[in-house]
């Protein structure tokens, strides 16, 4: 373009130099301009080698229009020509325009003058260009929210770039009443210039959303898609940990049914407390479901449960309190904190299931004269839940010796 301008410019101003020929020179005879269309057949020529070189130049009706194409003025008048630019397409455009003057006849010798100019012009559309600020939503060439927590408000941004040569008047409109945007005024967005939107959702109802946003101009509607998936989370813990009093090296088991019934996925963690009791008595175990990618130790999708196996094997007597809690967090945005689910417990670990007290491994008698009794008594005692028989089982006796003694105290 910037060839062409130069080379028929430089056209011009040669021609006006040459000013009017002078009398008695001989003009070339130019077929089919009756010997004074020289000037005109050098800028067609020249317009035809730009047009094919370029292609830009206009022809005179389509981008450009004279009011005026011909016209005799008397001495001393003047006479306005209108020049109209009406671009149709995004682009630059040129036409060279020139005054020609035949001049009169005079003795045989045409005089002639050119006085021109360039017409230029650009053609404008409206241009704008999104920008998507999250890898999700560059994917879907949108607004994707994903998954959301109904009647939780989630925000997102995106920008608007104005990527033409005109300044652009927009404005951000959506019909649904579950998205706001910001910029719903109409704005004037300059050349080159860009804007941060403010998208809001607030999703009213569990289940799936799609609609569209738009952005609209004098010449221009751009399709902003939205989407989302709803839910709400619900889940708990299912089952008991009602351990009977119990024997230390005995084992027992109990399960529970961790539960998923929302709609929304959630990792977890399932722990027993104080630590101390699943370090010393209690073992917990997961049991997974095959290979089900839907519950696993540590992630629970929507629906899904996993069956925990809490054993129990005391090493020593006592009683013991302690919970299982079960935990989900999310990072579903809106989700917040996820409370907690507990199970409370207590265990009674016992030495012996039937004990007698006290419990001191020698029951001493003393000095007792031959003949008379002595009586001591001992208390037998059922540490089960449950009613049990019991015999008590008297060793054949035997003389006792002092290094028995120290053999029993040991």
């Amino acid at each position: 373009v910037d060839g062409l301008v130069q080379r028929t410019v430089d056209h011009l101003r040669e021609s006006a130099q040459r000013g009017p020929a002078k009398r008695g020179s001989q003009r070339p005879n130019n077929a089919g301009r009756g010997g004074g269309g020289g000037m005109q057949d050098e800028l067609e020529a020249l317009l035809a080698a730009a047009a094919a070189e370029d292609k830009v130049v206009a022809e005179l009706g389509e981008q450009f229009a004279i009011s005026d194409e011909t016209g005799v003025l008397k001495p001393g008048e003047s006479h306005n020509v209108n020049v109209t630019f009406m671009p149709k397409v995004d682009r630059f455009f040129l036409l060279p325009f020139a005054i020609v003057s035949d001049g009169l006849p005079s003795e045989g010798v045409l005089e002639h003058g050119v006085q021109g100019a360039l017409l230029t012009g650009q053609g404008c559309q409206e241009r704008l260009k999104l920008h998507w600020h999250t890898d999700r939503d560059r994917a879907f060439n949108g607004l994707d929210y994903h998954l959301c927590v109904a009647h939780k408000r989630v925000e997102r941004e995106f920008s608007l770039a104005n990527v033409g040569l005109i300044p652009v008047q927009c404005e951000v409109a959506c019909g649904n009443h579950t998205v706001e945007m910001s910029h719903q005024q109409k704005s004037v967005l300059p050349v080159g210039g860009h804007m941060t939107i403010q998208a809001a959702h607030t999703p009213d109802k569990i289940g799936s959303m799609e609609t569209l946003a738009f952005i609209n101009a004098r010449d221009m509607q751009m399709r902003v898609p939205v989407k989302s998936q709803a839910g709400e989370f619900s889940y708990g813990v299912e089952g008991d940990l009602d351990f009977p009093p119990m024997q230390i090296k005995s084992v027992h088991q109990r399960k529970v049914v961790c539960v998923n019934s929302g709609q929304l996925p959630f990792n977890y963690t399932l722990r027993v407390e104080p630590p101390e009791l699943a370090s010393s008595l209690l073992s917990l175990k997961l049991k997974e479901p095959g290979n089900n990618p839907n519950a696993t130790a540590t992630f629970l999708n929507g629906g899904a449960k996993i069956v925990a196996t809490i054993t129990c094997r005391p090493r020593r007597r006592g009683t013991y309190a302690g919970r299982l809690v079960f935990e989900p967090v999310s990072e579903i945005e809106g989700a917040g904190v996820l409370d907690a689910q507990e199970i409370a417990f207590t265990l009674e670990v016992f030495e012996c299931m039937v004990a007698m007290e006290p419990a001191d491994p020698i029951v001493e008698f003393g000095r007792v004269v031959m003949g008379e009794e002595k009586e001591l008594r001992r208390t037998v005692s059922n540490n089960m839940t449950q009613a049990l028989p019991w015999r008590l089982v008297v060793v054949p006796e035997r003389e006792i010796v002092p290094d028995d003694e120290a053999m029993l105290s040991g």
